[in-house]
């Protein structure tokens, strides 16, 4: 049996059904990517597959607040921890993909002492033009300089 506002609050509209699954696509990917290579290599496919999708036009950055959306109810709906590394890659890709040129970051940070031993933390987030669009930085988190563009970089040898 069921209840009929757990049906409307649980499944989203079908008008946002092909961004979600995308998302969720995406996300997993990308995930499976830093996983088993590591970020530098993932920041290198992701480069080679801007450059096969090259968007012709820029789109209007009203499509943020919507992938914004996607990223944070898929995020809570696919089961495992998706951190926010993998959700800052994914808008990233998202993002570049409808042809807006956002920014990646890493930044990093030691916790307080005040709450025990002292960790290294990281947080990754993006940006569109100087604005926070999702993760956002913590406090006390130092932001790493900025990678340069991936396609003129030389390979290094093993």
């Amino acid at each position: 049996m069921s209840i009929p506002w757990t049906r409307t609050f649980m499944t989203p509209p079908r008008s946002r059904m092909p961004v979600l699954v995308e998302t969720a696509l995406c996300m997993l990917a990308i995930e499976l990517l830093v996983r088993i290579y590591g970020l530098l290599p993932c920041q290198r496919a992701i480069t080679a597959v801007e450059r096969v999708l090259q968007v012709r036009r820029a789109r209007h950055p009203g499509v943020i607040p919507g992938i914004v959306r996607s990223l944070e109810t898929v995020s809570q709906r696919l089961p495992g921890r998706h951190a926010c590394l993998s959700q800052a890659l994914t808008g990233l890709v998202m993002l570049r993909r409808r042809g807006l040129p956002v920014q990646f970051h890493l930044g990093v940070g030691q916790t307080p002492l005040a709450e025990g031993p002292v960790t290294l933390v990281a947080h990754a987030w993006i940006s569109y033009q100087g604005r926070v669009i999702t993760g956002g930085p913590l406090t006390g988190l130092t932001p790493l300089p900025q990678l340069p563009p991936m396609s003129g970089m030389p390979r290094c040898s093993r």
